[in-house]
């Protein structure tokens, strides 16, 4: 079997780097990129899933008629993205195989254009990576987002023109933000966090229908800003300190359980029911 030139470890023919020194174990080719215009599949709700376990930089952006247009560049040959098409999915994805942590900077650079034709159901998971994803205006019915290490922005600018029934956000090690969360236009929101940085940003259109928010987080910090004029109760559990800023108001509390309330909530009309569930770390509840 090979060995690494610079420590001698034995490795294998699949490897791209050495464990131990983190030296390049296989030639890096000239950057290629491959142009991706990709036609919305037969069904009338159709998932797009991406799949990009290795290093790299993620950017989505609102599109046009097609269901997926961009580019895809890298510099590693074991990259080249598989594309899977069929009459009620399009996947998109690298072999999971080369995922690895990275010392010299490859290039891995996604930018595509998603289709506002048709409602669809997105789902996209990343590994090392740094996602910027400008998802306002997309017809999304489903939406599941599932991050590894590194940053990623959410982005929600504009109304949603789909009610989406949830929306998933899971995020590993790292900075994570969601920002424009009401123009998502989600009936149920379920987020998970590992180690790191999550804020949430309950901005945009106004509050139409009763939503479920369910947060999962391990040790970090968490920042959670609500719209002012939104009815919302927040029910903490877990070992967290809570501090409140704005027009938040306590509506009880005791050791490792409390339970806070916007001064704009009341119990007719669309309300948001939040519950926290934390394990170490420290929770910002505020208005803006």
């Amino acid at each position: 079997m090979p060995f690494c030139a610079k420590c001698g470890k034995e490795h294998t023919e699949e490897d791209i780097y050495c464990s131990r020194c983190g030296t390049s174990l296989k030639e890096r080719g000239d950057a290629v990129t491959e142009i991706l215009a990709i036609e919305y599949p037969e069904s009338e709700n159709p998932l797009l899933e991406l799949v990009i376990p290795v290093s790299g930089r993620l950017e989505l952006q609102l599109g046009g008629g097609k269901f997926v247009d961009g580019t895809v560049t890298y510099d590693v040959p074991e990259w080249k993205p598989f594309i899977s098409e069929g009459p009620d999915a399009v996947h998109i994805k690298q072999d999971k195989r080369w995922q690895h942590t990275h010392w010299d900077r490859p290039r891995n650079d996604w930018s595509l254009s998603l289709g506002t034709a048709r409602p669809y159901r997105l789902k996209v998971k990343t590994g090392v990576s740094r996602g910027r994803m400008s998802l306002g205006g997309l017809p999304l019915t489903d939406l599941h987002i599932g991050s590894g290490v590194g940053d990623c922005i959410v982005r929600f600018e504009e109304p949603n023109p789909e009610t989406m029934q949830l929306l998933r956000i899971e995020s590993g090690v790292g900075q994570t933000d969601v920002i424009g969360l009401l123009n998502a236009n989600a009936r149920e929101i379920k987020v998970g966090g590992g180690v790191g940085q999550i804020k949430l940003e309950f901005t945009g259109k106004r509050l139409e229908n009763y939503t479920h928010v369910r947060v999962e987080a391990g040790v970090g910090g968490f920042d959670m800003i609500i719209d002012k004029d939104v009815s919302a109760v927040i029910r903490v559990n877990g070992l967290a300190g809570v501090d409140l800023r704005g027009a938040v108001r306590t509506r009880s509390r005791s050791f490792g359980s409390g339970v806070y309330e916007t001064e704009a909530y009341t119990s007719e009309g669309p309300t948001m029911d939040i519950r926290v569930s934390m394990g170490l770390g420290g929770l910002t509840i505020r208005t803006v």
